[in-house]
């Protein structure tokens, strides 16, 4: 196999779902062979410090603002060096924002661009509508979701449909009860989890309206994982905290923070509940969430009708609290089906996201026009 150099760009000002697709790239990469790959990131931050804890080579451009132009043309001269100094076979830009700072430069680079889009396109943005100028040689899309609205910016681009690759979370020496005393929630608890940004869309508001409405004999906690990360999310979490207030439980609902112990988390949970209100171009939560034995409950929209069937979870309608109401009420008084769901859901996850299958494929799309 011969072996590809691929430059990933990205902001790596925030962390989410592409971040962790891009560490598992970079698990994954000494494994399968394929690619020797390095990471261009406007900013010096989690994504950074933890692709260098994995012994990658991360070069930083600077905090690149369009609001600041300075910076931006100071990262394209910075970005231009890199190209013309490392013998790269393909860039990969990860969101709109990257290829249309970075369109400039890469359209003059002798090699050829892979834009990995990740979330489904609705009215372009500014930053959309700059990318627009610089069609890549070729698009993954991470769903048939997202790939429906590809058009709406690259209409004649070459696009493939790749599920993104997830490594598999690694639980560390935490138990399940050390992780539940840490989030003061009884051993016996039935909990149910919801991790990500804080962002509206992910439906933290109607899993609190649901939980407050549930009719069980179980004690049932409520933990969100995922921090805020910038103001509006601090304002919102705090929506969030008023909410769980005024419908009365508090006390059982949990806000984790963010948790680089994740598969901990999610080991020590007994369902994911993540009732999207707006839909998601793919959901890399759901697939972490099946790795780790948990059935999902989420609506039936976007990403999550590709990742969720009736081996390993329940789809719901969107915004409909009392449908979610009965599909919880009745997974928990139920731990038959529970255990059935949970047993799948490993496999389900395996089946659609496994690392290296999936890079195969994108070996295989990325030699094509690299050659």
């Amino acid at each position: 196999m011969t072996q590809l150099r691929l430059l990933h760009v990205h902001s790596g000002n925030l962390f989410g779902g592409i971040e962790t697709v891009l560490l598992s790239l970079r698990s994954y990469d000494d494994e399968t062979g394929g690619f020797e790959s390095e990471y261009a990131l406007c900013f010096d931050s989690r994504l950074a410090r933890e692709l260098r804890g994995r012994e990658s080579k991360v070069h930083i451009l600077g905090a690149a603002k369009a609001s600041r132009p300075w910076t931006v043309f100071r990262a394209r001269v910075l970005l231009g060096r890199l190209l013309a100094t490392r013998n790269f076979d393909a860039v990969v830009t990860h969101s709109p924002w990257t290829q249309g700072i970075f369109g400039p430069v890469l359209t003059n680079w002798s090699g050829p661009c892979v834009f990995w889009l990740h979330g489904a396109l609705g009215k372009l943005h500014w930053t959309e509508r700059l990318a627009r100028r610089h069609e890549p040689q070729l698009v993954v899309c991470n769903s048939n979701s997202t790939a429906r609205t590809l058009p709406k910016l690259y209409p004649n681009a070459r696009s493939i449909v790749i599920y993104n690759p997830v490594e598999e979370p690694q639980t560390g020496h935490a138990t399940r009860l050390e992780v539940r005393e840490q989030a003061n929630t009884p051993p016996d608890a039935f909990v149910i989890l919801l991790a990500g940004r804080m962002e509206a869309l992910k439906g933290h508001a109607v899993l609190l309206s649901a939980v407050a409405g549930l009719n069980v004999t179980a004690t049932v906690y409520c933990w969100f994982a995922g921090g805020a990360q910038q103001p509006s999310e601090q304002r919102y979490q705090a929506s969030l905290e008023s909410q769980a207030a005024g419908l009365g439980i508090s006390d059982s609902v949990r806000f984790l923070g963010d948790r680089k112990d994740i598969a901990n988390v999610y080991a020590a949970a007994d369902l994911y509940c993540q009732p999207n209100t707006h839909p998601e171009g793919f959901g890399v939560t759901f697939v972490e969430a099946l790795y780790t034995g948990l059935p999902v409950v989420t609506t039936a929209i976007g990403g999550a009708l590709e990742i969720i069937d009736e081996s390993c979870g329940v789809l719901i309608d969107p915004d409909d609290v009392s449908q979610l109401v009965v599909s919880l009420e009745s997974l928990i008084e139920d731990p038959d089906r529970l255990a059935a769901l949970a047993s799948a859901a490993p496999i389900r996850a395996r089946q659609l996201c496994d690392p290296n299958a999936q890079l195969a494929r994108i070996y295989n799309e990325v030699k094509s026009i690299a050659a």
